[in-house]
C-alpha cells in the first residue's frame, strides 16, 4: 500500500505490451469501474450502455446501441443530462436530426451521461390520424362487400 504500482494495459495496441509484474500474496489489484451512459425515451430499446474507457462513445453511437429512435422521435429537441463537478445537472438540447445529416458535430458522451429522447406530439398526433384513417377505410371497405 506505501508504495504502489500503476500499470497500463491497452488491448486494443497492436502489440499489447503485457507488463511483467509479479504478484504475491496479499497484494491487491484494482480495476477502476467502467463508466457507464444512459439512453432513455422515444427510443426502440432504453437502457444504460457501457463505457469501455478507451475509445469515446458518441451521442450517435449509443443511439445505435438504443436501437435507433422511435417513429414519434423529436429528433431536434434531444436533452443531454449531464453531472457537473460540483454536483449539478447541466441540461443541454441536442439537434439528433443535424447529426444524422452531418451538419453538426456528434457530441461525445461522459460517465453519467443520459440522453432523454421526447416524443414529438405533432407527429404522435399525425401516426394516431394515419392509424385511425386506414381502420376506417378498412371497415368502409369490407362494409362495402
Amino acid at each position: 500500500p506505501e508504495h504502489p504500482l500503476t500499470v497500463d494495459y491497452n488491448p486494443t495496441a497492436l502489440n499489447p505490451a503485457i507488463p511483467l509484474v509479479q504478484i504475491f500474496p496479499g497484494d491487491s489489484i484494482m480495476v477502476p469501474r467502467a463508466g457507464i451512459v444512459y439512453v432513455v425515451g422515444d427510443v426502440n430499446r432504453a437502457g444504460g450502455f457501457v463505457l469501455n474507457g478507451r475509445q469515446v462513445l458518441t451521442l450517435e453511437e449509443a443511439m445505435a446501441l438504443a436501437g435507433g429512435h422511435a417513429k414519434a422521435a423529436a429528433l431536434k429537441n434531444v436533452q443531454l443530462l449531464r453531472s457537473l463537478k460540483d454536483g449539478r445537472k447541466e441540461a443541454i438540447t441536442v439537434s439528433l436530426k443535424d447529426i444524422y445529416k452531418g451538419k453538426a458535430p456528434d457530441v461525445p458522451l461522459k460517465d453519467g451521461d443520459v440522453v432523454y429522447v421526447p416524443t414529438s406530439t405533432g407527429k404522435l398526433a399525425a401516426e394516431q390520424a394515419v392509424q385511425s384513417a386506414l381502420g376506417i377505410g378498412t371497415g368502409l371497405a369490407i362494409y362495402r362487400y
